[in-house]
């Protein structure tokens, strides 16, 4: 399921924008993923993103709620501070922009050059909104630990949208994701999950 979490943001802003995804399993509600982004005056962009899911059956059980809050201006990422809530576990991170790398709150440090995309690139201005290539491979970061790690992409392109299916390099988990042609994220399906962008 983290592979769902993709963006960030600050609190107590009046948001330009807002999307809700319904996430499901076997058919099953089990939560929800809401993203917020502002853009500045300063043209810097705020993100906020809280993911919620809730599983209760007779033999399993699942409570995770994430939140994530970043700020970029035009050269990128510039901090960001993620809490997570993993079945009673709780866990912090935080990271900021200093001399071309992301410094970790743990001490990881990542030239932020070798990232082809953040996890929290998501509106208009995505490089998914203008992919030349059929395949490829980018380069990308998990934001609770710092550790690097591929997504290899292939395209498929249709006249009004484009899907991707991505293969992450940790778990060799696949995802098929749809995206308009302006670059806005309309839904993710995996193995054991289907995140779709409500109207």
């Amino acid at each position: 399921m983290k592979t769902l979490i993709i963006i960030l943001l600050l609190t107590n802003l009046a948001f330009s924008s807002t999307s809700i995804y319904d996430i499901k399993s076997d058919g099953e509600e089990i939560g929800t993923l809401s993203v917020k982004t502002k853009t500045l005056s300063n043209n810097q962009r705020v993100y906020k993103t809280h993911l919620k899911i809730d599983i209760d059956t007779f033999i399993f059980s699942y409570h995770l709620e994430y939140k994530e809050n970043a700020l970029f201006d035009n050269k990128g990422l510039l901090r960001f501070k993620v809490e997570e809530f993993e079945d009673g576990q709780k866990k912090r991170m935080s990271a900021k922009r200093k001399n071309g790398r992301l410094i970790f709150k743990n001490g990881k440090k990542i030239l932020l050059s070798k990232i082809g995309i953040t996890p929290f690139d998501m509106d208009e201005t995505s490089p998914y909104a203008n992919i030349d290539s059929k395949s490829f491979t980018l380069k990308s970061f998990d934001a609770l630990t710092g550790e690097l790690f591929d997504n290899s992409y292939k395209v498929f392109e249709s006249h009004k949208q484009l899907r991707l299916e991505k293969r992450n390099s940790r778990d060799d988990e696949v995802e098929v994701m749809t995206i308009s042609k302006e670059g806005k994220l309309l839904s993710i399906k995996g193995v054991d999950f289907e995140m779709t962008l409500r109207k």
